[in-house]
Order: structure tokens, then C-alpha cells, then sequence
């Protein structure tokens, strides 16, 4: 069963927040999966003191950056996408190596709050592990099992799933052409590209597996 961690860490204990050390920006962090040992995050600015321009410029500044790319905003927030220049060591890595999902997180140029999911505990054991070995001052606030879903909706589809099947086609995903991208899909549900494309594969599974080949 998979598990649900809440942690802590000052801003300066890893990359993502370092960067924002010297800035006066708020962060958001939907969910999001890291697919590779080099991870992509996605992240919302929601205080950046109405200079979006020289928040941009901080950013780009730090070395560890490779680039920063603006992708959408909305009313009092802009979203991101950040690039590394030469990999990354600690956290980040930490993340990636034990396959562990962000659920949210909200950071400050002072701390860092997240909500993480584990597979089971000893990957979030492992997790623990590999940042004590990089010197990540985590603080572990509680852990806790992840709630079971609610009864699924039709076909077999968890809540999450159906909304995203259901998101895709009426925004046309499905056409031909497609008038929408898994980009945009995400950004509108408020997470990362690579989670929605996935959330949307498996609902799509089970819409095939419960339907069109019942009878295979």
C-alpha cells in the first residue's frame, strides 16, 4: 500500500529551493512524477512583487540553472518550467531514484513544505536514506497510509481518471486535429504534462479493458 509523507526543509537544504533564496517569490508545486534522473519540475509563482521580469532574471542567474521557461498564467500566478544545467545531487535525485510522487508543495526563500507518495515504506525509507547521504535536512512531519479512493465511477475508473478522460474529450483531445494538448490538459487541472498523460493512459486502459474487450 502506498504511503503519504509530509516534510520539511529550509529552502537553502536543496536545489529547487535554493535557487529561490534570493527572491521574495511564494511556490507552488503540483503534482508531478519524475519520469528521469534529471527532473523537470513544474512550478506556480504566486508572489513575485509584480517584477515578473527581474524574478526571471534571479532565476535564470543562479548556475545550477540551465534554463527557465514561462508557460502559462493566471490571475496572480504564472507557471514554469525549470531545467538544470548539469544534473542534479540530493533531493531532487532522491526523488527520482525512489520513483516517489509529489503531491504539492509550497515554498517560501526561507522553507519548503511537501506532500509526498511512496509505493510502500521502504521506498520512502530509501528516500529518507539517500537525502541523510546527501545532506538534506529533511523533517519528517507524519506518514501516514494513502486513503482508499471512494467507490470508482464507471468502467472501472478512479475519480482522478474519469476527470481526466472526461477533461480530454470535451476539450477535443480526441479530434481530428486535436484542439488541445496534454500541456494544456495539465495546466488546466493544475499538474504537470507527464502526470496527466499519465493519469489519462491508465483511464483510457480500463475505459478499452471494461468496454470494447470485455468480449475478447
Amino acid at each position: 500500500m502506498s504511503v503519504i509523507a509530509r516534510i520539511s526543509l529550509p529552502a537553502g537544504g536543496f536545489e529547487l529551493g535554493q535557487v529561490f533564496t534570493g527572491t521574495a517569490a511564494e511556490i507552488e508545486l503540483s503534482e508531478f512524477v519524475a519520469i528521469t534522473d534529471d527532473p523537470l519540475p513544474h512550478f506556480w509563482v504566486t508572489n513575485f512583487d509584480g517584477d515578473i521580469e527581474s524574478f526571471e532574471a534571479t532565476v535564470r542567474d543562479d548556475p545550477i540553472v540551465g534554463a527557465l521557461t514561462r508557460l502559462n498564467g493566471l490571475a496572480g500566478k504564472v507557471l514554469y518550467e525549470i531545467e538544470w544545467a548539469d544534473g542534479v545531487d540530493g533531493f531532487l535525485t532522491a526523488i527520482a531514484t525512489n520513483e516517489i510522487i509529489v503531491e504539492w508543495a509550497t515554498g517560501t526563500a526561507e522553507e519548503w513544505t511537501f506532500a509526498l507518495r511512496a509505493g510502500d515504506r521502504e521506498a520512502l525509507s530509501s528516500f529518507y536514506d539517500d537525502c541523510l547521504t546527501h545532506d538534506v535536512p529533511v523533517t519528517v512531519k507524519e506518514i501516514h497510509p494513502e486513503p482508499e479512493e471512494p467507490d470508482e465511477p464507471q468502467f472501472g475508473l478512479s475519480a482522478k481518471q474519469h476527470e481526466a478522460v472526461t477533461r480530454a474529450f470535451e476539450a477535443g483531445y480526441y479530434e481530428v486535429p486535436r484542439t488541445t494538448s496534454l500541456t494544456e490538459l495539465g495546466t488546466a487541472t493544475d499538474i504537470s504534462r507527464q502526470a496527466f498523460a499519465r493519469r489519462l493512459n491508465r483511464g483510457t486502459h480500463r475505459v478499452f479493458a471494461n468496454t470494447v474487450m470485455l468480449d475478447s
